[in-house]
Order: C-alpha cells, then sequence, then structure tokens
C-alpha cells in the first residue's frame, strides 16, 4: 500500500473532491476519497471493479494502473497543509478527514482531455459493453467521462463510481429488498436509459462464465478487506455473472426509479 509524498492541488472535477497527489513510488496519481455522499467505500469499491474488469478481460477502454493509498496522521497532515496554502478545497478537505485508511487512486495521465467526441466505434462498442454489465449511466452528452489523447486518436474511459444503479442497489442490499427486483436488475438494460449517451451495439464476446465468476471473484478478493462492500460479494459475483449472460429484453429500462 502507498503513502502521500506529496499534495499537488485539488481536480476540477468530482463531487467528493479528488486530489492530485504524488505518492511515495513517486508516480502522479489522482486520489479518491472512501467517504461520498453514498457511504463509506462504495464509489470505491465501484471505481476498482470497473477498471479491474476493463484489465482482467483485455477490453483496452481503461488501462490506468489502479493503487490503492492509505491516509494515516502524516498523509492527512499533507492534505490540510496543502489546504492552508490554498492548493485544496475546503470539499476535498472535507471528504479527506472521514477517509482515513485505504483509499483507491488512479494513475494520472499525461497529455490528455476531456472529449464529447469519440471517432472510434469498436473503442465504443466496448464501453458500452462495461457500462450494461456494470449498470453505469454516468456517461451525458454534456459529459460522457471519456478522455482524449491529445497526440493521437486514443480514448480513455474513466469514471465508474456510479455504477450499480448510482448506488443504489447497496441501498436495496442493506433494507433487505434486493429480491423483489432482482430478475429485473439480470435483464434490464442500462442503453436504453434515456440519460446514457452512447447509443448503438455492445462488444460482442463469448465469455466463460465460471471463469468469469472467478475472476471478479479475485478482483474484489484484491480490495482491501476494510471496504465495506465486500461483504455483499457474493451477491455482485451472481449478479454480474447473471448480467453477463443475460438475454436483454427489449426496451427493459434499469430501475432507476424504484430505488429512491
Amino acid at each position: 500500500m502507498l503513502w502521500i509524498k506529496e499534495v499537488v492541488k485539488s481536480a476540477d472535477f468530482g463531487g467528493t473532491g479528488p486530489i492530485f497527489i504524488v505518492a511515495s513510488d513517486n508516480r502522479e496519481y489522482i486520489l479518491k476519497f472512501r467517504m461520498s455522499d453514498e457511504g463509506m467505500d462504495i464509489q470505491n469499491f465501484n471505481e476498482y471493479l470497473g477498471y479491474k474488469i476493463s484489465q482482467e478481460f483485455n477490453l483496452g477502454i481503461s488501462p490506468h494502473e489502479i493503487k490503492i493509498i492509505n491516509i494515516d496522521e502524516l498523509g492527512y497532515n499533507e492534505i490540510q497543509k496543502a489546504y492552508e496554502k490554498g492548493k485544496v478545497s475546503e470539499n476535498s478537505l472535507k471528504y479527506a478527514t472521514q477517509s482515513f485508511g485505504p483509499n483507491i487512486a488512479i494513475e494520472r495521465l499525461k497529455n490528455v482531455q476531456k472529449t464529447t467526441s469519440i471517432e472510434n466505434n469498436t473503442f465504443l462498442s466496448k464501453v458500452r459493453f462495461l457500462d450494461n454489465l456494470l449498470m453505469n449511466r454516468d456517461r451525458y452528452v454534456e459529459n460522457p467521462n471519456i478522455l482524449k489523447d491529445i497526440n493521437k486518436e486514443k480514448y480513455y474511459a474513466i469514471d465508474y463510481g456510479l455504477s450499480l444503479l448510482e448506488c443504489r442497489i447497496y441501498e436495496a442490499l442493506e433494507d433487505d429488498y434486493i429480491e423483489k427486483y432482482y430478475m429485473l436488475l439480470q435483464e434490464c438494460d442500462i442503453l436504453k436509459d434515456s440519460r446514457y449517451c452512447f447509443k448503438g451495439k455492445e462488444f460482442s464476446k463469448k465469455f466463460d462464465i465460471n471463469l468469469f465468476s472467478a475472476k471478479i471473484s479475485d478482483i474484489i478478493d484484491s480490495m482491501p478487506k476494510e471496504w465495506e462492500p465486500i461483504r455483499h460479494k457474493v451477491f455482485i459475483v451472481e449478479l454480474l455473472s447473471a448480467r453477463l449472460a443475460r438475454k436483454l429484453k427489449e426496451g427493459c429500462k434499469c430501475p432507476f426509479e424504484l430505488f429512491r
């Protein structure tokens, strides 16, 4: 596990005030805090899951290196000093205060910028596949959460923190009413949601369901044991495996409204 060596600044995006840091391996990362408005560790869990699935199954859409950064007293002091110097926002400090322990750190890519124009159909089909698998609709026309290399036609998908129906599946698990919607959750199609901007065909590939389930289980096992959503591992593995093997029903939208 890495630790904070230097705090660079707050990012100009993200509701939880992520910060750019230099870690103890002398590399630069975007540090995303454990605490979010959805609860402790939920967005970190989703982010880690999304990036690791992209990498384990060679989708090539989110190749960023993922590390775990421990925020201890020394690390928090670095964030606080950066706040006093005007480098870090009050919002970042607020979430850092509640995020001691293991947090996710995503490799900061160089020479990239956000884009709303993507001219690579294969890339888009893979983004649709992973978003649909994870029920992630956090890609809107005004902000599709895609980065483009400024020097070449290379794209990167980012931001899986609001997967699993904007984290509402965890609410349903906690409140013990998930079974009521389980069949719908297996069959619903995030691409049919009006807010999701990438309409079109998904990437098509045959997966061994047993191997897929084992890899998802391994990904979750590799997460910090302190992350609270890990206790839902069996359900998450089962649901994602069912969605991989699913036959989507035409017009079957994911039930966001049922979790409000």
